[in-house]
């Protein structure tokens, strides 16, 4: 999901059937129409007249007066409510990424900046994913920035796995290009492309290799279909492991995939004790899935004043492959979350 950034967003959209979801966006004027995928997230109203066509989705509280129109695809989740006249057409679904806290009135334009989200759709977690350790540590001492005493350190899970990182867009195109057909909300799929590689390259459970990892891919949105954990625009995390069983029972082999919601971190570390990845299903907000190649334990030492009592802090921190590059090794092969955005994992057994 490759973000960019908008600025003067406009107006808001909202979807009528069951929900009313519209967001129109963009310009100077205070009746709006946007013509591609906008996403927002929480706490979102709008007033005047607004359209949008096209694929947009809200999810949190949301709010439309006065006339509103869309067509293509639009969802809201949450609360959604819409006065005045409103209509919509087409299809209704959710997405991932999304931007918090927003209003628009009139000719107002929004205050802060909204995310455009290329590929999959919308979803806060990519908020939440780091770049670097070293952004990690930093990010973990800036709330004792002032303190009289500081340190941070980290303790590596025993493997950070070589699973290989692929880019969601990429992927989602050759599939359009050999299917004729537009896909979004892929990214299970990413990632079990990647866990099905490794166990390929690594003599698990041998498939397909990386030379030819868009086969992978195609195959599992195929029995994501089949399966009915895939929508053509989002998957079910409780599900995917249907694709998992799936696509190892076309190669005759005999493993399936595994779903999981409780003692989550636990079956990572246990994994990785045993060099084996799994998926991970973070949300906040909504969500993402991504491979977890390992996790680092990072401990902040602080000393608010001279006398105070020495303390610390751990939280752990998963290596993931995100999904949004291409990476075989180097530094945009691995990002970082906070643990506490996992709520799930899909493992192979």
């Amino acid at each position: 999901m490759k973000r960019k950034r908008m600025r003067n967003v406009k107006g808001n959209l909202k979807k009528l059937g069951v929900l009313v979801l519209l967001v129109a966006m963009i310009g100077n004027a205070a009746n709006v129409n946007a013509s591609e995928k906008l996403c927002f997230g929480k706490n979102i109203s709008a007033s005047g007249n607004a359209s949008a066509s096209g694929n947009a989705s809200a999810s949190g509280n949301a709010n439309a007066k006065g006339n509103a129109s869309a067509s293509g695809n639009a969802s809201a989740s949450g609360n959604a409510s819409a006065k005045g006249n409103t209509s919509a057409s087409g299809d209704a679904g959710s997405y991932e990424k999304s931007m918090n806290q927003e209003k628009v009135s009139g000719d107002n334009a929004v205050s802060a900046d909204a995310y455009y989200e290329e590929e999959s759709g919308c979803g806060t977690v990519s908020n939440r994913v780091i770049e670097t350790l070293q952004e990690v540590k930093d990010a973990e001492l800036k709330p004792y920035k002032n303190y009289y005493y500081k340190s941070v350190t980290s303790k590596k899970s025993k493997y950070i796995l070589n699973t290989y990182n692929y880019r969601q867009e990429t992927l989602n195109s050759y599939y359009r290009a050999m299917y004729g057909s537009t896909v979004t909300g892929t990214c299970s799929m990413v990632a079990g492309t990647s866990l099905a590689e490794y166990y390929t390259r690594k003599g698990y459970s041998r498939t397909l290799g990386n030379s030819k990892y868009n086969r992978i891919f195609t195959s599992m949105v195929q029995m994501g279909y089949g399966s009915g954990a895939y929508t053509g625009r989002s998957t079910t995390d409780n599900k995917f492991h249907k694709v998992i069983s799936a696509y190892y029972q076309s190669y005759e082999k005999n493993v399936r995939g595994d779903f999981e919601n409780f003692f989550v971190d636990n079956y990572v570390a246990s994994y990785n004790k045993n060099a084996k990845p799994v998926v991970g299903h973070f949300h906040s907000g909504t969500g993402h899935s991504m491979v977890i190649a390992g996790y680092y334990d990072i401990t902040v030492k602080y000393q608010k004043t001279k006398n105070s009592r020495m303390q610390t802090k751990t939280t752990r921190y998963y290596a993931v492959n995100n999904g949004w590059t291409y990476s075989t090794a180097g530094d945009a092969r691995i990002s970082y979350i906070n643990s506490k955005y996992l709520k799930s994992i899909t493992r192979i057994i």
